[in-house]
């Protein structure tokens, strides 16, 4: 077994402070899936776990609460897809929001959407009446080159 150092220690405790929910105790199994790298579910995460990627990931923890407040679930999350509607979803005031932090935040996003419609295209099921949204957008990004309609098919489904 392996000794970890005193700076481990300091990080595991600021990641502690940082995942405690405003109720008190802290559950690392709800930010373990992006820990880990398990990004490729955030279509499904809740609102508290993006506020949480917001946090830790990104290094944004301004922003968690806004994320938590709004109700920003994994599915609406990886859909913003421009400054406004970053600021929009984060309720930033427009004077007083730093671009770098928008722009790091989109960043992210396309990532993460990335990683989403990568693992859905690689797990593609035979039947297309099997499909989920992710598939299909996945499929439309990759296999047809257009990823401008996988990002409407991901929009279309968050708004019905």
């Amino acid at each position: 077994m392996s000794k970890r150092s005193s700076s481990a220690n300091v990080d595991d405790h600021t990641l502690a402070n940082l995942l405690k929910p405003s109720s008190g105790n802290v559950d690392l199994s709800d930010t373990q899936k992006f820990l880990l790298g398990d990004e490729y579910e955030a279509y499904q995460w809740t609102s508290d776990i993006v506020g949480k990627y917001v946090a830790l990931a990104i290094e944004l923890p301004q922003y968690r609460r806004a994320a938590e407040t709004n109700s920003l679930i994994g599915s609406k999350f990886v859909t913003l897809s421009n400054e406004n509607d970053v600021k929009h979803a984060f309720s930033m005031n427009t004077a007083d929001t730093n671009p770098l932090h928008v722009y790091k935040i989109l960043s992210y996003i396309t990532n993460l959407r990335e990683k989403i419609l990568n693992h859905a295209v690689g797990k593609l099921p035979t039947h297309f009446h099997v499909w989920s949204c992710a598939h299909l957008a996945g499929w439309l990004e990759y296999a047809h080159k257009v990823p401008s309609c996988a990002l409407v098919v991901l929009k279309n489904h968050v708004s019905g």
